[in-house]
């Protein structure tokens, strides 16, 4: 998956962005926009900006109440943008009408869109709600009531004054009003995370809402629901406030800190506020039905951290390559700007938001509809996992509720459930000293997680670790159970901890637990490496022919050793699965991983240059490069691609350098020049191939181009690019190289010129027919004085050595215009041409 965060600030810096990732532009996408300071107007116009420059992409967006999420970071009036590229799951996007339907027609139309057939439905389903749905909770148990059951995320969105017109989505085709839109990527190797942090805690016995009509409440327990209110709240009829201002709300209103907690739905609670207009006690943004049962509960801040320990544990066992989070704007409120806080120990890795007015989350099986809830969303097609950083959750000060709510909240206490400020406070300052052990304790195992193993690895100095992944842990809770699979783990505790104490080694080594099924020794420089692995390779021995006592179930692990490294626990996970299928069950890894992606992907790469090189799934795509004299697109530039397994198009980005780092890059070279060649023989236009220096510095390379120049014969309609950028071996090598080609007739560029490293010495040796300027140029050429200057001086050196210009990334009109102000000749990039496959292209034959 390729994940493209970005705060919005114009559509050319997006285009930079997809640029610097190298992303193909007719690919395929989802693209999620997130706004909390556009209007109707501007978002449509967004969405279908961003649809101009990803024709493949499916848009779809939301208003976010006030505030986006941007890598953990609460920010005020901006808009998020999102896009997402799938390499193995499937994108579905479907828009709904909710006017003048019921709860029921409208689920069953849901329900319909997403299910494969009878049993199964596509995956975790993102719907959001525009215009205040009042009916949700109906819809909600109404998709519950269907089969197969829909997962469903997302929620209402918009802002909560009662004053407020309500939010909006949209996608490229403009708003939908009175509707929803509901999005998923799925398919088999889909793995969805779903969790909820609500931080309310009940305080009171069980009560009913003895009479309701719609968002209004009339009675409870028989008697006026707003006085009840009140008076259960022990406040006058001056504390009875409606306010339009929602940074008034949690100084002035009592109702917004206790809100009421439905029975028997896990933290499904509904905020109240006095409705002036009818004098009586409403919901917000949802209903609730009469005979309804509650409590009175309170919001605590220690409750979150309780939640996002117990998620930050959840998500160790979960596969996660994105994460996102719906969270309610009432958080804002009563927990202090909790968004500040409760998303940190994910914020080093990306986790973004928006903002609602109620959430849907799919728990323990059924759908359920939140108020002030923090609804955690992932989503993976590989085994990737994350590892939060708690120690982030320590310094607490931030986040002490007032002391007038929390007094009040102690005295409505009435079943003792919560405790007082001063045990509040003491609590918290145990976290501060790290006193609570239940959050770095795996209680599955009853050994020391993840979280202590990075408290522990400065204290032991670890630089060495070996990662025990068992293997049939999955087919063993299949088979028999997650209780039964959590004895045979304990047994394997025993086992670990035997091995270690009969060969001296529990003092310098410690025992560790990453997830449900991988286990973790660590040592410190007490012990060589040699050592070390010397005693793994001895204890992965005695796992080969292992049972557990208890269930006389064989166990089957997989060692991995990691030497050295800066993230051992990042490299070892990467290892684990990236050697999934290999027969090796004892891997060490001792090299530093200095890649940005994973030995993961870097298999998936390699198995796809495997396919496209054994199938001749090599091909080439080509862009127009507009001739500013003529107006007329007269050459073309050739474009490496593949067509992998599933006929998808695959961008150079996924596989070119790992062809490199594992020597398949001739070879996939070699074939892409043959079918330019072949492709242009015959047809009456001009085409440039890219030499790179992975190819120079082949002597059977350069013999063989040679040759297949000297074949082709018009040779005068073949421009041979050398990137300026990259660093030639031996100059003099390059030199006769050039020499040679340019004696069959070809002519020679220089691309993305401005951007590297070469001496107009160098320049003026090479006396190059072309020179392309470098994109990081042309894209910002506009309003950046500094970039036309570059420009100006790079036309007056080609000019001085008859050498014509070309434009790369031209991507609108004023960048042409600007490129046609200092007479560049030729204008390459999106405005004129996107690169395609030859057949749809139109070329002319030679006659």
């Amino acid at each position: 998956m390729l994940r493209i965060l970005q705060i919005y600030k114009g559509i050319p810096k997006l285009q930079e962005s997809l640029t610097n990732k190298n992303v193909d532009r007719d690919t395929a996408c989802l693209v999620k926009i997130f706004t909390s300071d556009m209007d109707k107007t501007m978002a449509s116009k967004t969405a279908k900006d961003i649809k101009s420059i990803l024709p493949n992409s499916k848009v779809v967006g939301a208003t976010s109440s006030q505030s986006v999420i941007f890598n953990g970071e609460q920010m005020d009036g901006e808009t998020l943008i999102i896009i997402e590229i799938y390499k193995k799951l499937t994108l579905q996007v479907e828009l709904f009408e909710w006017k003048d339907k019921s709860a029921t027609q409208l689920a069953e139309e849901v329900q319909a869109s997403f299910t494969q057939d009878e049993n199964n439905p596509v995956g975790c389903v993102h719907i959001l709600f525009s215009d205040r749905y009042y009916d949700v909770n109906n819809f909600v148990e109404e998709i519950n009531a269907l089969t197969p059951v829909i997962p469903l995320v997302g929620g209402i969105v918009g802002d909560f004054t009662p004053t407020n017109s309500g939010g909006f989505v949209f996608t490229d085709k403009g708003v939908i009003d009175c509707g929803a839109v509901a999005f998923t990527a799925s398919g088999d190797h889909a793995r969805d995370f779903i969790r909820i942090s609500a931080s309310m805690e009940a305080i009171s016995s069980v009560y009913e809402i003895t009479k309701a009509d719609g968002s209004t409440i009339a009675e409870i327990e028989g008697q006026n629901a707003l006085k009840w209110f009140y008076s259960y709240l022990n406040v006058g009829e001056d504390k009875k406030v409606s306010v339009d201002d929602w940074a008034e709300l949690a100084e002035r209103d009592y109702l917004i800190h206790f809100p009421i907690m439905i029975e028997n739905r896990k933290n499904c609670g509904r905020f109240t506020r006095y409705d002036a207009q009818s004098n009586q006690l409403a919901i917000y943004f949802s209903q609730l039905e009469s005979g309804t049962k509650f409590r009175v509960g309170y919001v605590q801040p220690d409750k979150t951290i309780q939640e996002i320990h117990e998620i930050s544990e959840d998500i160790l066992d979960i596969p996660v390559e994105s994460l996102f989070v719906y969270t309610c704007i009432f958080r804002k409120l009563y927990l202090q700007n909790c968004s500040k806080w409760e998303l940190t120990p994910f914020a080093k890795h990306n986790v973004c938001g928006m903002y609602m007015m109620g959430e849907i989350a799919f728990q323990d099986g059924k759908n359920n509809f939140y108020n002030g809830a923090c609804n955690f969303v992932g989503l993976a097609e590989n085994e990737k996992y994350i590892i939060p950083d708690i120690k982030a959750l320590q310094n607490f000060t931030s986040i002490l509720d007032d002391d007038t709510f929390a007094s009040k909240a102690r005295e409505k206490g009435r079943d003792g459930v919560l405790e007082q400020k001063s045990a509040l406070l003491e609590r918290i300052e145990q976290y501060h000293h790290k006193d609570i052990v239940s959050h770095y304790i795996d209680l599955h195992f009853n050994i020391p997680n993840v979280y202590q193993f990075d408290l522990d690895k400065s204290k032991y100095n670890f630089d060495k670790i070996c990662m025990i992944e068992l293997q049939t842990a999955d087919a063993t809770i299949a088979f028999l159970g997650q209780e039964q699979y959590y004895q045979i783990g304990k047994d394997i505790v025993t086992i670990i901890n035997s091995i270690l104490l009969d060969n001296n080694m529990n003092r310098v080594i410690k025992l560790y637990t990453l997830n449900y099924k991988t286990f973790i020794l660590a040592a410190g420089d007490a012990l060589i490496g040699q050592e070390f692995k010397d005693f793994m390779g001895q204890s992965h021995t005695a796992f080969e022919h292992l049972t557990s006592e208890e269930t006389g179930v064989p166990c089957v692990a997989r060692f991995v050793v990691v030497l050295n490294q800066e993230n051992m626990i990042d490299t070892g996970v990467n290892v684990l699965y990236a050697n999934k299928n290999i027969k090796d069950n004892f891997i060490i890894s001792e090299k530093v991983i200095t890649d940005e992606i994973s030995y993961y992907e870097e298999l998936e790469a390699i198995n796809l240059l495997k396919y496209s090189i054994d199938k001749n799934k090599i091909v080439p795509c080509y862009q127009g490069i507009r001739n500013n004299e003529t107006g007329q697109i007269d050459k073309y530039e050739s474009l490496m691609r593949i067509i992998d397994i599933n006929g998808n198009v695959v961008s150079p980005f996924v596989f070119m350098d790992v062809s490199k780092k594992y020597n398949y890059y001739n070879k996939i070279s070699k074939m892409m020049l043959k079918q330019v060649f072949t492709d242009f023989k015959d047809l009456d236009a001009s085409v440039s191939v890219n030499i790179s220096y992975h190819d120079i510095e082949s002597s059977s390379f350069r013999y063989w181009f040679l040759n297949e120049l000297v074949e082709f014969g018009d040779t005068n309609r073949i421009i041979v690019e050398f990137v300026e950028t990259e660093h030639y071996k031996s100059e003099d090598v390059l030199f006769d190289f050039m020499k040679k080609i340019r004696k069959t007739g070809a002519q020679i560029a220089i691309d993305d010129f401005g951007s590297g490293y070469s001496t107009l010495s160098i320049l003026l040796m090479l006396k190059p027919d072309y020179i392309k300027i470098d994109g990081s140029i042309i894209s910002k050429i506009v309003d950046n004085e500094d970039n036309q200057t570059i420009l100006d001086t790079i036309n007056y050196i080609a000019q001085k050595m008859k050498s014509k210009t070309i434009a790369e990334f031209v991507e609108n009109e004023a960048i042409q215009n600007v490129v046609m102000s200092y007479g560049i000749s030729f204008s390459q990039g999106y405005l004129f041409a996107k690169p395609k496959p030859l057949a749809e292209l139109g070329l002319l034959h030679n006659k």
